[in-house]
């Protein structure tokens, strides 16, 4: 089973189509997601009417009606249901939908007013990391005492510059907050690394990825689809995923029971390169290493040999053992 949280990133990739929404939340159960991520608000809580992207969101604003239905489609295909949050009428909205955690984008680090509404909430919380400082990010939490929290390391300007992947990041966050570290990756999906990237995140610590998904990238270029992954490049990413999770983690530098394998039949042993005689103290030219098939009571180390006294005449080509030394 595996143990990595896989969150379908969507963001504003629905364009307001309450059809592209079940399309994508469909993709994203097929290829074996966890959970699926919108960003949903009402404009207006998100920015004043002379900015510059102001009709872009007003455009993505959808019906309660219409979001009821998707976060039903999400459930009945076996996704959690999460969602940006960017302020309390829109989230008292998806909250009353029965949405399953929101994540905190790096824009409202500071908007304690929002923080203080999700703290009532008690809902599980992502709390996006990029661009905030240490300090930031500890009043952030410190705003939300009843949240259970996980952090979300990862520079959200797509697409990412190799420059901007920030997998040591979560090393550092985990220590200073000990609190559960994810990654979500915005690096573009076109370059050979995307679908690998995420369980690069995994072997640095990652419990959650965050990555998004579109339906065709090349086709359909809606928002956020730079650094998206087509349903097949989402299902790879998932299954390399899978298979880091199988790499053994080491607390100590034991040999594991193939390594020992290995060592018995690969490592060179003492053998004798010719006659020695009982009781005479062994030189470095009599002795040589091979490896070798009967070596079970062999021994890996000349200078446990070298000085010795014979215990009885070797004869040349000998798997020397302890027992033949005095």
């Amino acid at each position: 089973m595996r143990k990595t949280e896989i969150i379908a990133e969507v963001a504003q990739g629905y364009a307001g189509s309450a059809i592209l929404c079940e399309m994508l939340t469909k993709a994203a159960a097929h290829c074996g997601a966890d959970a699926i991520k919108f960003q949903i608000f009402a404009a207006e809580e998100l920015c004043t009417k002379d900015y510059k992207h102001y009709d872009l969101y007003k455009s993505l604003e959808m019906l309660k009606e219409e979001w009821a239905q998707i976060i039903k489609l999400a459930k009945d295909s076996g996704l959690r249901f999460y969602s940006d949050v960017f302020g309390e009428i829109s989230f008292m909205m998806l909250r009353e939908l029965g949405i399953d955690a929101v994540k905190i984008h790096s824009t409202d680090t500071k908007n304690y007013t929002l923080l203080k509404a999700i703290n009532i909430s008690k809902i599980p919380v992502y709390l996006s990391t990029d661009g905030s400082t240490l300090d930031e990010i500890r009043r952030a939490i410190s705003e939300m005492p009843n949240n259970e929290i996980k952090l979300l390391s990862g520079f959200q300007a797509e697409p990412n510059q190799y420059d901007d992947i920030e997998l040591d990041k979560m090393e550092i966050l985990g220590k200073e907050f000990g609190l559960p570290v994810g990654y979500a990756d915005h690096i573009d999906a076109r370059d050979a690394i995307a679908p690998h990237l995420p369980a690069m995140a995994v072997l640095k610590g990652a419990t959650v990825v965050e990555k998004h998904i579109t339906l065709e990238r090349d086709v359909i270029e809606m928002e956020d689809y730079i650094s998206a992954l087509n349903p097949a490049e989402f299902k790879e990413m998932i299954e390399n995923i899978a298979k880091v999770e199988q790499f053994p983690c080491h607390k100590t530098f034991a040999l594991s029971e193939r390594e020992e394998a290995y060592r018995a039949r690969s490592k060179r042993f003492v053998l004798s390169r010719m006659d020695i005689s009982k009781g005479e103290k062994i030189r470095p030219d009599q002795v040589i290493m091979l490896r070798t098939g009967s070596a079970k009571a062999g021994i890996l180390d000349q200078e446990l040999v070298v000085g010795k006294k014979a215990q009885a005449d070797i004869p040349p080509t000998t798997v020397i053992s302890q027992e033949m030394l005095q």
